[in-house]
């Protein structure tokens, strides 16, 4: 058994998957460990996207952005999926689109039973340089069954399982859970079977500015850290202004309105 300073130390001189967003590499050191599972939770439609662009970008040679990995094992538990991005990514990263997708396998969880499943099937198909993605993990996952708990813990090792395999890479996307600012939803579970974990939440600042501020929650090699990034864009305002035209329905009401 490995002593623990020295598997910190293993993990601070492996070379790092950069996740290809600034602000969440500036948090991590510049990307993500191996061998251990980084949990981001936040907006599902933003997971998503960031878990796809990782599982191209992620083939890219090491230093190139990427790590090298010839394969990447995809469990889809949110149906968020879209190939057209990903085939963005892989030419903005000077690789194959075709090939990038073919090296990517996903397995689709439509309810918790299948999520459960799709995750225990995980260990057979990994072997050294393979990223591990999950994507909502626990968007399906309802916290007041027990049995829930007791498929969320299978799957949970059998996540841990592919550590065996090393080096591999693994995260997975969550919601934020119900009442927190901070914590992914699937309890202390999901939180202790995480090596790192960050929240990602959204912010409206004004009409046309939105904060999104990542929180460094639980890191083995980092302490706690917060960064904000602030998102500018005009078209949500000129969106607010087509919405207050809606009242309107026809010329006439638009010509006398307020008259």
């Amino acid at each position: 058994m490995i002593a623990a300073d020295a598997r910190l130390a293993q993990l601070a001189a492996y070379p790092r998957l950069p996740a290809g967003n600034p602000f969440l590499d500036g948090l991590l050191g510049g990307g993500l460990l191996h061998d251990i599972l980084h949990v981001v939770a936040g907006p599902g439609r933003w997971t998503a996207r960031l878990l796809e662009a990782l599982a191209v970008s992620a083939q890219a040679p090491a230093g190139k952005g990427g790590a090298g990995c010839t394969r990447v094992a995809y469990v889809l538990c949110d149906n968020r999926f879209d190939p057209y991005h990903c085939t963005q990514v892989a030419r903005a990263a000077g690789l194959d689109p075709g090939a990038a997708l073919d090296c990517i396998a996903i397995a689709r969880g439509f309810n918790w039973d299948q999520v459960v499943e799709a995750c225990t099937r995980l260990p057979g198909q990994v072997a050294p340089g393979t990223l591990v993605v999950v994507s909502g993990l626990t968007d399906p996952f309802d916290p007041a069954g027990k049995a829930n708990f007791d498929g969320l813990r299978e799957a949970l090792h059998a996540i841990g399982r592919c550590f065996e395999h090393e080096p591999v890479y693994a995260i997975a996307s969550a919601p934020v859970a119900q009442g927190s600012t901070f914590k992914p939803r699937g309890g202390h579970l999901l939180y202790h079977a995480a090596g790192c974990i960050v929240t990602v939440t959204r912010e409206d600042l004004s009409a046309t500015t939105q904060a999104m501020r990542y929180h460094l929650v639980k890191h083995p090699l980092k302490g706690e850290a917060t960064a904000t990034q602030a998102i500018v864009s005009p078209s949500r305002k000129v969106k607010k202004g087509q919405d207050a035209l809606r009242s309107f329905r026809t010329l006439d009401d638009f010509g006398t309105r307020g008259e």
